[in-house]
C-alpha cells in the first residue's frame, strides 16, 4: 500500500488504487486531515473483539443450536473417545475473589494468619438484627450526621501598597 501513497506538491495526499473504479477513476486525493480521518476510521477501538458472527453463527441466532454442539454434547463425546477432561467455569466469580482482583485486598484472610470462611449471607435484615441481637452486637444503623454548610471565609481587602507578599514569609531563597 505505501507505493501507491504519494504526496503531492500542494500538500495533499495521493491513494493509487489497485484497480479502477466502474467510473474509470484510478486515484483519489486527500488533504492531510481528511486522510488521517479515514486511516483512523479502519482502527479497531480498544479491547474489542476482532472476530464476529454472522448469520447462523451469530450468538443469537435460532438455528445455532443446530451447529454449535452445546457443552451437554460435548461431554458426551468426550466420553466416548479417551481425552483429557475440560473442567467448566464458573459463570460468576466469588465476591471476595473480586475484591482481591481490583482492589488488591485479600478479605477472606485473617490477621492471626488463617483463612476466613463464609458461613452464611443473610440478606433479610429483620432476621440480621435478631441474629446480631442474640451475640450481643449492636444492631441498630449508626447515626448519619446532618450536614454542614462550608466553612466561613472572610472576605478582606488589600491595602494599595501591599504587594501581597507578607514580611514574616517572603518568597525566594
Amino acid at each position: 500500500m505505501w507505493k501507491r501513497l504519494h504526496r503531492l506538491s500542494d500538500g495533499r495526499v495521493m491513494l493509487e488504487l489497485r484497480r479502477p473504479r466502474h467510473d474509470g477513476v484510478r486515484a483519489v486525493a486527500f488533504t492531510p486531515s481528511q486522510f488521517l480521518r479515514r486511516l483512523a476510521s479502519l482502527v479497531p477501538p480498544p479491547r474489542s473483539h476482532q472476530t464476529r458472527y454472522f448469520g447462523v453463527f451469530a450468538p443469537r441466532s435460532a438455528l445455532r443450536a443446530k451447529l454449535v454442539p452445546r457443552p451437554e454434547q460435548e461431554q458426551s463425546a468426550e466420553a466416548k473417545a479417551p481425552a483429557k477432561t475440560i473442567e467448566p467455569r464458573e459463570r460468576r466469580l466469588p465476591w471476595a475473589d473480586l475484591l482481591k482482583r481490583v482492589f488488591g485486598d485479600d478479605v477472606l484472610q485473617c490477621p492471626c494468619g488463617g483463612r476466613r470462611r463464609v458461613v452464611a449471607i443473610i440478606a433479610a435484615p429483620k432476621k440480621a438484627q435478631e441474629i446480631l441481637a442474640e451475640l450481643k452486637i449492636a444492631a441498630a444503623p449508626l447515626r448519619i450526621a446532618r450536614a454542614r454548610p462550608p466553612p466561613h471565609q472572610e472576605s478582606f481587602d488589600l491595602p494599595r501598597d501591599d504587594g501581597g507578599v507578607d514580611a514574616q514569609y517572603p518568597d525566594g531563597p
